[in-house]
Parts: C-alpha cells; sequence; structure tokens
C-alpha cells in the first residue's frame, strides 16, 4: 500500500474497535481496513489511540484514553507496569488472559494454516505470580544508586525491578542487598551508548525443589569481584551456593559473553522435574516455570501414548529434559541437538537419573533428519520443540518420509506452529488434539502442544 493511500497518519488521533489481541499482548483494531495495533488496549474495547509508526501494511499507536472499558480490565499490581518490558497483560484479569490466549491460537491455525480445530482451554496455574526461577537483570544507575532491572519496550533503557511479581521473595530479596552492597562499592555501571562502566547485567538463577541459588555477574572485563564483597555476600544468602563473573567485553547487545568463571562455590545448581534431578550451569538452558514445565510434559507424555515398546525421536531436545521424562515410558529416545555443550549437560543428566535408553545425538537437528529419512529411521513416536522460527521445509518432509504413527508438536510461537501443521495436514497427518499451555503468566506468550497421527502408515 501507498503511503498517501493508507487511511492513518503518524501523531494523529484515531478512535479503534480492539477486536484481537497479538501474539505479543498488543491490542489489535483497524482503521478503514488498516491493522493497527496499540498495547494496553483490550479485545471488546473503544479506544482513542495516537499513531506512532506507520509502515506498509500496518500502524502501531499509544492508547490515549478508552472510550468504551472492557469489563475484564483489571488493575496492574505493579507499579512500573507499562513501562517495564518484563509484563504486558497485568491490565487483564487472569481468566480472560487464558481466554486471549486460547484465541491467538485459534487465529493463527485459521488464518495461516487454513486449518479449523478444536482447540482445547488453555492451561493455566493456580497462583499466575512468582514463577520464574530465572531472570536476567540489566544494571542501572539512578541519582548514584546501582539498581537492576529490564529494559523498556523498544529500548535499552533499564527500568528498576525490585520486588518483581514474577520472581520469588529470596530472589527479590537478594536483589535489594545487591543493589545496596554495588552502590557503596561503587561500581561503575556500563552504558550501552558510551561503552563506559563494568556491570553490564546480573542472571540470577533459583531452583525451586532445593532453595538453591546461582548469580552471575556480567561484566565487560575479567578484574574479579571484590572478595569482601563475595564473602559478605555468601553470610548474607547462604542459599547462594554458585557466584559466577561472565565477561562480556565490547558493544555487544549480547546478554552474556563466552567466558564463565566460577568466584565462589560449587559450579552447579541442581533443580528436579517430577522426580528427575537436573544439574544446572550458568549457561544451561532450563525452562523457566517449573509448574508449568511438568504440565506440559504431562501432556507430551500423554499424547505420545508410549507402552514402553516405542523408538522416540526427540527433535531439538536440549539439555534433554522432554528426552529423559519420555525415557521411562519407551524402549529407546533418540535426542538429537544442535548445541554440543546442551548434549553435554544432556548425558551428564542421563547419568545422574540412571538413564541408559537415551542416545544423545550433537548435530544439526534438520542434517540428522534428513540424513536419518534416507537411511529409513522410523521412529514410532516424534517429538519436536522447535526454536521460534518452527521447521523447516527440509525437516518438515524428512519427518513426512520418516512417518511417525504420532507426532507431538510443542511450539512456543503459533503463527509458525499454525504454517507447519497446514503442511503436515496436507501430508497424510489429522490433528487430534491441540492443547495450550499458559509457560508465561501476565505475557503474551503462550505454549502449545498438538498431537497429529498418521493417516495411514505405509
Amino acid at each position: 500500500m501507498r503511503v498517501k493511500d493508507r487511511p492513518v497518519a503518524a501523531t494523529k488521533i484515531y478512535e479503534v474497535n480492539i477486536t484481537g489481541l497479538s501474539h505479543n499482548g498488543e491490542g489489535v483494531g483497524k482503521i478503514k481496513g488498516f491493522t493497527v495495533f496499540v498495547p494496553g488496549a483490550i479485545p471488546g474495547e473503544t479506544v482513542l489511540a495516537r499513531i506512532t509508526e506507520v509502515r506498509s501494511r500496518y500502524a502501531r499507536a499509544a492508547l490515549e484514553e478508552i472510550v468504551t472499558r472492557s469489563a475484564h480490565r483489571a488493575t496492574p499490581v505493579c507499579p512500573v507496569f507499562g513501562q517495564c518490558g518484563g509484563c504486558q497483560l497485568q491490565h487483564i484479569d487472569y481468566s480472560r488472559q487464558l481466554e486471549l490466549k486460547r484465541e491467538v491460537v485459534v487465529q493463527a491455525l485459521k488464518r495461516i494454516g487454513h486449518l479449523e480445530c478444536e482447540v482445547l482451554p488453555v492451561r493455566g496455574m493456580d497462583n499466575p505470580w512468582h514463577y520464574r526461577n530465572k531472570g536476567q537483570f540489566h544494571a542501572g544507575k539512578n541519582d548514584g544508586r546501582v539498581f537492576f532491572g529490564f529494559f523498556k519496550p523498544g529500548s535499552y533503557q533499564a527500568v528498576p525491578a525490585r520486588d518483581c511479581l514474577l520472581f520469588s521473595p529470596a530472589v527479590n530479596n537478594l536483589l535489594g542487598y545487591l543493589e545496596q552492597s554495588l552502590t557503596e562499592s561503587g561500581v561503575e555501571v556500563y552504558h550501552p551508548q558510551t561503552g563506559d562502566g563494568r556491570l553490564r547485567n546480573l542472571v540470577i538463577r533459583e531452583s525451586s525443589a532445593t532453595g538453591e541459588m546461582m548469580a552471575v555477574f556480567v561484566t565487560t572485563h575479567e578484574k574479579s569481584l571484590n572478595s569482601h564483597f563475595l564473602q559478605g555476600l555468601g553470610e548474607a544468602f547462604p542459599q547462594l551456593t554458585s557466584v559466577y563473573q561472565n565477561i562480556n567485553p565490547g558493544r555487544s547487545p549480547l546478554a552474556l559473553g563466552p567466558k564463565f568463571r566460577l568466584l565462589s562455590g560449587k559450579p552447579e545448581i541442581t533443580d528436579k522435574i517430577e522426580h528427575l534431578s537436573f544439574e544446572i550451569s550458568p549457561g544451561s538452558f532450563f525452562q523457566v516455570n517449573r509448574v508449568q514445565t511438568e504440565l506440559l510434559y504431562r501432556i507430551v507424555s500423554e499424547f505420545a501414548e508410549l507402552n514402553g515398546t516405542e523408538t522416540v525421536l526427540d527433535a531439538y531436545s536440549g539439555v534433554g529434559t522432554i528426552a529423559l521424562f519420555l525415557a521411562e515410558r519407551a524402549k529407546k529416545v533418540i535426542a538429537v541437538e544442535e548445541n554440543e555443550k546442551a548434549v553435554a549437560d544432556a548425558q551428564k543428566n542421563a547419568r545422574g537419573n540412571g538413564i541408559k535408553n537415551v542416545r544423545f545425538i550433537a548435530q544439526r537437528v534438520e542434517d540428522w533428519v534428513t540424513n536419518a529419512a534416507l537411511d529409513h529411521e522410523r521412529p514410532d513416536v516424534a517429538v519436536v520443540d522447535p526454536p521460534r522460527q518452527g521447521l523447516n521445509r527440509g525437516f518438515l518432509q524428512a519427518l513426512v518420509t520418516m512417518s511417525p504413527a504420532r507426532l507431538v508438536y510443542v511450539s512456543c510461537n503459533p503463527a509458525t506452529l499454525a504454517r507447519d501443521l497446514g503442511h503436515l495436514a496436507n501430508q497424510g497427518y489429522t490433528i487430534n488434539a491441540v492443547q495450550p499451555v499458559d509457560m508465561f503468566p501476565q505475557t503474551g506468550h503462550v505454549e502449545t502442544v498438538v498431537l497429529l497421527k498418521k493417516n495411514n502408515r505405509g
């Protein structure tokens, strides 16, 4: 659409009827058929919105006034909601959040996958707060005081996030202590615009199973933290059993650099998924919501319908959490993951749990599956848990060639899920169940587990 043909102009205010929610948690409406995204608006509301950005196919706008208010609008409990980029949906009551997330999945399947299938109600949490076991906090300074927080949406400006309701009281207490101690020590905070300063970020991990905590201080150079500071930190927080320094030089926007140094304590903390134990190092991936992860994996297991005789393919297996969860129910699991460090962690976790029927392969997933299909590998069940970009066509075709009787697709992106399901539905698979899971309450994200079955396995 040419600029002059677009029905909106930057800085102008328009009345918008909000009819949907984007996958980022923004309200969605149309002005003369032209899509407008309005953060903070709720489906069913009529709002006045000021256009802040105009693109060829859509515009973004700032909420100026609510003309017609949704009955589901709630008062955000966080004082920096709307400024901090951590949450997008605190202004919507939780039951309605779940309904809207289901609708996001329904609409993606319909518009992108051209699929009409039942989507089950989203499985939410009894307590949708204090669920995160990992936080990546950006360091900032305000009136000479160090603080840790999250970036404003669309910027590199940090907003203080102490007492964040997505974390446990223990994590928030540690943040408060560190802010005070680092202010008193006179530490220089990194400035992204100039490249000056030393302390960039702080990563905190917490085990909900053992109560252990890990702190990773991300700095621009290798000079260690003060030994007196580390001693005081250990005395104040005995549950902080692992303290690392990560060196991230230069002006890269990446949160972590490649080098970790153990400053005190042990190299890993231990967490659990049901009865399975996992050793978590500072660079390991581990799901941030343990309660919902256990629910998600139980759904995966239920959909896989294992009786102990099957060979299972786990593609994009990461540190092996799904593979190990399914191993006790299967004859054999083949777990394929490109990241060699993740595979090493997976192998260590398998040994720690006494599991011997998982074969871990460190290889580009798409390459392994393509070669395995040519070699006539035929898993009975395949589980795929790809990154946000979903599955490429080569992988999908190889999977169809392998022809597993059951395929369980775990997705964090409804759009790419819908695209891939549309392709599989045209290649002889039937969608039997679609179960969304709320892994990240108060945000726009939704995880979805889908069971597909082969029509005729030949």
